[in-house]
């Protein structure tokens, strides 16, 4: 069973796809500036009251827990302050330590992103990303890889030709957008080294209770292309969101089907402030300084 989830925890970070954290490209054959698309400009809804505080996961790979994130939001000076910190747990650590950590800062009126900071550890490999993003499409970025063969760094400056947002950016916006079941939205998102169309489409709305709470619920399948490589992800087969379809818009589940088995992302706990945050920060603060 060792052997099957090492491949399968590397799958809860698909979970972090979902909720807006990607993880880093592999490899890539078109450079991030030279990548040709065109996505639809969305207008953010203004039905959405996204709550600050801590959202606490629990990530499973075969209903086995394996990890646990955290994101906590807080609204500060018309900007969405977020962090995320996320780690594979001690039974999983023995054959796979994985330890994530990001800050980022976004506009609260139409989620244009600012900066994204990303610190990924896997085992002894070292990933570090800093984006940056201006009113004019400017989009700067430096990436460094640290693992045993070497250190490996990459710089990006270039005017984006399309709308383009990070990952969370492009989270919170799909999440203030109402849905109908059918609908199907595309965003291009760039993580640092590549770029992303990740498409939704809403396959269903249901009611599901949370805490003796009976909530509405959009399902959404979402679905990755890797642009700098012009194909499908391939460790992705299959994922459904389950976002509340009141004001708060909270993210409930992620299921998705990875190359072996299941891995589930679910809300086990919210944190209202003031208090949430400091957790995360001293998570985000501790790698940083290693």
């Amino acid at each position: 069973m060792s052997r099957e989830l090492v491949m399968n925890c590397r799958g809860f970070l698909l979970g972090l796809v979902l909720l807006g954290a990607v993880p880093f490209a592999v490899a890539e054959e078109i450079p991030a500036d030279q990548v040709q698309v065109s996505t639809p400009l969305y207008f953010p809804g203004d039905q959405h009251r996204f709550r600050e505080g801590t959202f606490t996961y629990e990530i499973a790979w075969q209903g086995i827990p394996a990890a646990e994130a955290e994101i906590s939001v807080k609204q500060t000076n018309g900007m969405y302050e977020v962090l995320i910190a996320a780690r594979t747990n001690k039974v999983v650590d023995v054959f796979y330590k994985l330890r994530y950590a990001a800050a980022a800062s976004l506009s609260a009126e139409d989620f244009t992103p600012g900066y994204l900071f990303i610190d990924q550890r896997e085992n002894s490999r070292v990933t570090k990303a800093s984006l940056a993003f201006s009113g004019d499409g400017r989009v700067r970025s430096h990436l460094s890889k640290r693992k045993s063969s070497g250190n490996q760094f990459k710089d990006y400056d270039f005017l984006a030709d399309n709308y383009t947002l990070e990952p969370l950016s492009a989270a919170f916006l799909a999440r203030s957008l109402d849905w109908e079941v059918g609908q199907e939205r595309e965003f291009d998102t760039f993580d640092g080294k590549s770029r992303y169309l990740i498409t939704l489409r809403c396959v269903d709305e249901v009611e599901v209770e949370v805490n003796g709470q009976t909530r509405p619920v959009w399902i959404v399948e979402p679905n990755l292309r890797n642009l700098t490589k012009d194909e499908d992800s391939k460790k992705l087969k299959k994922a459904l969101l389950y976002v509340t379809a009141d004001e708060h818009r909270d993210i409930l589940q992620v299921k998705s089907e990875v190359f072996v088995g299941q891995v589930t992302t679910k809300l086990r706990s919210f944190r209202p402030l003031p208090d949430s945050p400091v957790q995360i920060a001293q998570e985000l603060s501790s790698l940083s300084n290693r």
